[in-house]
C-alpha cells in the first residue's frame, strides 16, 4: 500500500538533529525559538516566558503530570490555552507550564492542539521538513 502526502510548505533545518522554529507567542514583543517534538504529548514552554503572558500564578492553569521520553513523570504542568503564531499562521494550543523546570528549559510543540492542526512530515538524510495546516 502506498500513501501519497502533500504538503504545501518546507523548511531546510541543516545539519542539526533537532528542529528548532521562530514562533511568535500572544502579547510578547519578540519571537522565541521553540523545538518540534514528536515525542511529547503536550506543548510545554518555558517558565521565564510566564510574566510577559500576564501569567501571574502557573498554578491557575489545570494540573497535568509531564513525562519524559520513558514515560516517568517529570513534574507538574500547569496546562494554559496560548494563542502562537508559526510560518505566518495563528493558532491556539494548550502549553504546560512547569515551575520545577529551571529557567530556560527548551520551549517544545507537541502533539495535543499543536500537531492536531498540522500535519509534518520528515526527510532528515534530506534535512528537511515539510508542513501543511489542516
Amino acid at each position: 500500500m502506498t500513501a501519497l502526502l502533500t504538503f504545501d510548505e518546507e523548511l531546510d533545518y541543516g545539519d542539526r538533529h533537532r528542529i528548532s522554529i521562530p514562533i511568535r507567542v500572544e502579547n510578547l514583543p519578540y519571537q522565541v525559538e521553540a523545538l518540534i517534538d514528536t515525542g511529547a504529548g503536550v506543548s510545554c514552554f518555558d517558565r521565564a516566558l510566564l510574566p510577559d503572558l500576564a501569567i501571574g500564578e502557573v498554578t491557575t492553569g489545570i494540573a497535568i503530570p509531564v513525562r519524559s521520553a520513558n514515560d516517568a513523570v517529570a513534574g507538574t504542568g500547569y496546562l494554559h490555552s496560548i494563542r502562537i503564531e508559526i510560518f505566518g499562521r495563528d493558532m491556539t494550543i494548550p502549553v504546560a507550564f512547569c515551575p520545577d523546570w529551571p529557567e530556560g528549559t527548551p520551549n517544545l510543540l507537541g502533539m495535543r492542539g499543536f500537531f492536531e492542526q498540522m500535519l509534518i512530515g520528515f526527510d532528515h538524510q534530506q534535512r528537511r521538513m515539510y508542513y501543511s495546516f489542516t
